[in-house]
């Protein structure tokens, strides 16, 4: 796991200066400690911020190239590279024992389409001198990020946005229609970002620069098929051999290995996992005053169960006005998950004991967590409802019925496989559309938001609902908000995080099912079936039983006992804040005075401000770098 960043001459020909790369690798320093490195010829400038985790010795240095011309700068983990080796030319030789080198190899040999055969996460930049191509890259699921902006000569690239603004080379301004995505979703769905010009790779996505030419394309796409009834004990047995080696795999390290322990069912799966092969270093967060915000009891049921080294941290709301502004920093794009500060300091404990965590993240987007059960229990209804009542009744009911009772009835008329996209079904919604509109003051209207999950439900719409739902969780809310947080606090730290629920074997073989067999009920154990089966014995009936929670932040009491702090902040005009009407802020703010639920708005405009502010310092002091060096 490290922090790449490189200069492309749109030419291919001229050799690109090494200062902006330099500056880069200093912005994202805090991802790579242990190493860096700047490689220049005529066609590119690569650089490397290296967090040694196999073969800690000097040969895993980066950039690394090859006598024939191929160039890596790579950020990752290939957790079958030992394996990939195997499969390679026998003549091929190495002098190390990191993945890198095996990339490298497997790159130059077999090109990207030996990138299927990797399992891993991972975000690169490749150069083939021979053929006088680059291509940038990011993994299946967009477990790694990263970023590109194009200049008059060069494409610039990094694994932070921030890193580009660094380079110098590219100033930040605000891009309207990200922000408008921003505002409905809580995150900016790639390829923009919310700094104008300055876009990211989407999950399984490439970018290919050749003679000149700049074109993007998907290296990968999830199968998702949902056609296959399987026996189910076969399946169950499937899936446990499947995240078993998942988890395994993910243990292969040359350094400290430790767990998120949530006190959750998906933490605690990996934590019992990672316990039948060896002792366990855990991890726990919460905030003071107990309650709902501390999830410490299950945390230390499974800690006790699996007899782990178990630590815990507690924090205070003063901490989290204290620190936000670093926080929303550090993640480099407006994200409104505010489990980000738990998940920062959490990061910063953890990084005093291992280097390489493993967590949860994911299995709700592919075994059917969340509120699943409820999703289940009204396609269910809707089945019921057309299956008992005849059409010509049902239309009746549609055509007489007034105002909400009408809307209700056309939704309960929908084909069940057409219901997820008609409804527009995502986890995350802040300000609807016609609030956005009256709040952005942005001259042209932005594009709607809903344009994102009208194309991904459109690619999935073969699959059965439950199936449709899952992939669109997991095509953009996973990759650009869970995914995108956890890298960037855990990489503030240098501390690597691997995911065993998005192994691509066992997500493949998930979406292979059909909905059913993972969510099978209205009530919580309705959800992650296959899951709670394979852990029945291995942890406490508590946990295995318990709601869904995630990392719960108390933000709501923090927004109405401050109303104060929201409108000091959002009375800064001097950035972000004149693309807003001021009276639909005041409009907010009185709101929030009233006690009315509105506090998800508040904090969502409040990271956007925050956020702003921070790019444009950075922006400001490379350019005062880049001034005072000439």
């Amino acid at each position: 796991m490290c922090g790449i960043a490189g200069l492309v001459s749109l030419d291919g020909q001229r050799v690109p200066a090494r200062k902006p790369v330099e500056r880069m690798l200093d912005a994202i320093a805090h991802r790579g400690p242990d190493d860096t490195g700047v490689h220049s010829e005529a066609g590119v400038a690569f650089g490397h911020r290296r967090l040694s985790i196999l073969d800690l010795s000097a040969n895993g240095h980066q950039p690394m190239r090859r006598p024939d011309g191929h160039l890596l700068t790579y950020n990752g983990e290939i957790y079958n590279h030992p394996e990939l080796r195997a499969l390679l030319p026998s003549g091929v030789s190495y002098r190390s024992g990191t993945d890198t080198e095996t990339l490298l190899h497997l790159l130059a040999e077999r090109g990207l389409d030996g990138l299927h055969e990797a399992n891993g996460m991972f975000a690169f930049g490749w150069w083939n001198a021979k053929r006088r191509a680059f291509h940038l890259v990011r993994d299946r699921f967009g477990v790694k990020p990263v970023y590109y902006a194009i200049t008059d000569d060069y494409l610039v690239f990094c694994s932070e946005l921030r890193g580009i603004l660094a380079s110098g080379l590219v100033d930040y301004e605000p891009e309207p229609q990200a922000i408008a995505d921003y505002l409905s979703l809580r995150f900016v769905p790639p390829p923009l970002t919310a700094a104008r010009g300055i876009f990211k790779l989407p999950a399984g996505g490439m970018l290919t620069l050749s003679s000149g030419r700049i074109e993007t394309d998907s290296w990968y796409r999830l199968p998702v098929a949902s056609m296959f009834e399987p026996e189910p004990a076969h399946a169950q047995e499937r899936f446990e051999a499947l995240l078993a080696d998942a988890v395994d795999v993910r243990l292969r390290a040359d350094v400290p290995v430790g767990v998120f322990l949530s006190g959750g069912l998906d933490s605690s799966a990996v934590t019992a996992l990672v316990a039948r092969q060896q002792p366990v270093k855990s991890f726990a967060v919460a905030f003071e005053g107990g309650g709902f915000y501390d999830e410490r009891f299950y945390a230390r049921l499974v800690a006790k169960r699996l007899r782990t080294e178990h630590h815990e941290l507690v924090l205070t709301g003063a901490q989290f006005r204290e620190n936000l502004p670093r926080i929303l920093s550090l993640l480099d794009e407006p994200i409104t998950d505010m489990a980000a500060l738990p998940l920062y300091f959490i990061s910063e404990e953890a990084r005093r004991h291992v280097k390489v965590i493993l967590s949860g993240e994911g299995s709700d987007e592919v075994l059917g967590g969340y509120n699943f059960n409820r999703i289940f229990a009204i396609l269910k209804l809707l089945d019921t409802w057309q299956q008992m009542v005849p059409k010509g009744l049902r239309d009746a009911f549609r055509a007489f019925s007034p105002g909400r009772m009408r809307d209700l009835f056309t939704r309960l008329n929908w084909p069940a496989d057409r219901f997820p996209a008609l409804q527009g079904m995502h986890i995350t919604r802040i300000f609807q559309e016609d609030e956005i509109l009256r709040l952005l003051d942005t001259g042209a209207a932005p594009a709607s938001p809903r344009r994102h999950l009208d194309a991904q439900y459109a690619d999935v719409a073969h699959a059965d609902p439950i199936n449709q739902i899952l992939a669109v969780y997991l095509g953009y809310w996973l990759g650009e908000d869970l995914l995108m947080k956890a890298d960037k606090m855990t990489m503030a730290h240098a501390l690597e995080l691997r995911v065993p629920f998005l192994d691509y074997r066992l997500v493949e073989f998930l979406f292979s099912l059909p909905g059913h067999t993972k969510v099978s009920g209205p009530k919580t154990t309705g959800t992650k079936q296959m899951l709670r089966r394979a852990m029945r014995g291995k942890l406490p009936r508590p946990v295995l039983t318990r709601d869904k929670r995630g990392f719960p932040v108390p933000l709501a009491e923090w927004a109405r006992s401050d109303v104060a702090w929201f409108e000091e902040l959002f009375a800064d005009r001097s950035g972000i804040g004149n693309m807003f009407h001021p009276a639909g802020i005041q409009d907010l703010l009185e709101r929030q005075r009233r006690g009315e639920h509105v506090w998800q708005r508040s904090w969502n405009l409040a990271c956007l401000w925050l956020w702003d502010r921070e790019m444009r310092a950075a922006s400001h002091g490379a350019r005062q770098a880049m001034s005072e060096a000439a």
